[in-house]
């Protein structure tokens, strides 16, 4: 954020701190490199100035490089850069910063740094809207989630620098775009509270957690996803909550069999059965992936054991039937899990089914004015639309749409090669180029099983 009249009228109080940084053992004391780069645009964020620098001017000026240099030949600004934002100052707030009220944070593009003053406690009113919005979300309804958000963005506008509300919203709406919401508003969204909440406070786990999702599923970059997950878990948040995460990027990284491993790690090593049998749901997709189809039906069938009349244990029960060619009875599951969550879903897979099971015309119909829906600026999902084409038995306009939606930029296209929708575009030229060109993982034997 930009220097505030608050922030100003604390100068001294974020000079001392500047001071406390850059003095300590984490930096390796104020002559260090990084240090007279970190004081420089910390000063020039206090003198409102930062939105003019660049490369060479803090070279010349923090660095004493000659003037004119060539920032080409000569790398030490982005050298120096990226140590200070991914050792340094992390070494920092994990240690000697841990408890800062003033908290500093250097964006991995541009030299804009972001000054926070982490509030005393919060009035107990809005404490508790905080706990009345995690009870919400913690139902998983459609409803509940939309309530929590609502509360969340009212939270955040009266108290914005409470980075637990930031990181609860984050989290919520990276949630709501997988299931139900549009991922083209809802996942910056999730980002863009992820990264309020971590310049508030590296803490917070669930902010790292919603961090992991947006780089996986829009940047597909798993690396770092992964690095955002461990960290999550390294700072002790929810086991159940943090390695389904960190398995859903392995998932991306082709790496299911490690994915089911980390993914049990936490949810059998936890307490919070309502929550276990929801994530449960997605072990059963995981499996699935990796081609175990016994242990799949096995999850399922006491998934429905527990709880027949819960949405997302009768989508796996769709999606396992169509893994097993049985159309129309997925169909009539489909059905009945849009009645249960009160809410569209998953409409592609379901119009998949039904053209599947004999129905290749109502499919057809489905497709096109879903498509029609996306084209007028509504959302429906690139993948969704790919399952309805085909369940239409046009394969040529699926592909289209799953590279309209890479196009895009679009969310949650890492399960392309994986999931059981998609079995007979294995093998086509387009589609295959697809998964070699984006480093989507594929279905053990090519979707056969």
């Amino acid at each position: 954020m930009s220097p505030s009249s608050v922030l100003l009228d604390r100068r001294v109080e974020i000079e001392a701190q500047l001071e406390k940084v850059v003095a300590s053992n984490a930096f390796g004391g104020a002559s260090t490199n990084w240090s007279r780069l970190f004081r420089y645009v910390v000063e020039k964020a206090l003198a409102e100035e930062a939105e003019n620098l660049f490369e060479r001017l803090i070279g010349e000026q923090a660095l004493g490089r000659r003037a004119g240099y060539d920032t080409q030949a000569d790398r030490i600004v982005s050298v120096t850069k990226n140590r200070l934002v991914k050792e340094k100052l992390p070494a920092y707030y994990a240690g000697d910063g841990r408890n800062d009220r003033i908290r500093f944070h250097m964006p991995p593009r541009g030299f804009l740094v972001e000054i926070e003053v982490v509030p005393e406690e919060l009035p107990l009113e809005m404490l508790l809207d905080y706990h009345r919005a995690l009870h919400s979300y913690d139902g998983r309804s459609a409803e509940g989630m939309l309530e929590a958000m609502s509360r969340l963005e009212r939270l955040t506008a009266a108290a914005p620098e409470h980075g637990a509300s930031w990181a609860l919203l984050a989290e919520i709406s990276l949630v709501v775009a997988n299931l139900f919401g549009d991922p083209r508003v809802l996942m910056p969204k999730s980002r863009d509270a992820a990264a309020k909440a971590l310049a508030i406070d590296g803490r917070l786990w669930r902010a790292h957690l919603s961090a992991a999702g947006c780089y996986g599923s829009m940047d597909r970059d798993w690396e770092r996803a992964a690095e955002h997950a461990a960290m999550a878990l390294r700072i002790g948040g929810s086991h159940v909550a943090c390695n389904h995460l960190y398995a859903a990027v392995l998932v991306g990284m082709g790496r299911q069999d490690e994915a089911i491993r980390q993914f049990e790690a936490g949810l059998f090593g936890e307490t919070e059965l309502a929550r276990v049998r929801v994530l449960r749901a997605d072990l059963a997709l995981m499996t699935w992936a990796a081609g175990d189809m016994e242990r799949t039906r096995a999850i399922v069938a006491d998934l429905l054991e527990e709880n027949p009349d819960h949405y997302l244990y009768r989508a796996n029960q769709a999606i396992l039937l169509i893994a097993e060619g049985r159309y129309a009875e997925a169909a009539t599951a489909f059905e009945r899990s849009v009645v249960l969550l009160g809410h569209p879903f998953l409409p592609g897979w379901h119009a998949f089914a039904i053209g599947k099971a004999g129905d290749p015309r109502r499919a057809r119909e489905i497709a096109e004015r879903w498509t029609a829906t996306r084209e007028s600026g509504g959302f429906i999902h690139a993948s969704q639309l790919a399952a309805a084409w085909l369940g239409a038995g046009e394969p040529e306009v699926a592909i289209r749409m799953i590279e309209q939606g890479l196009n895009d930029g679009e969310p949650f296209m890492m399960w392309t090669g994986l999931t059981p929708f998609h079995r007979e575009l294995h093998g086509h030229p387009r589609f295959e180029a697809i998964l070699t060109a984006n480093r989507f993982a594929r279905t053990p034997g090519g979707g056969s099983k």
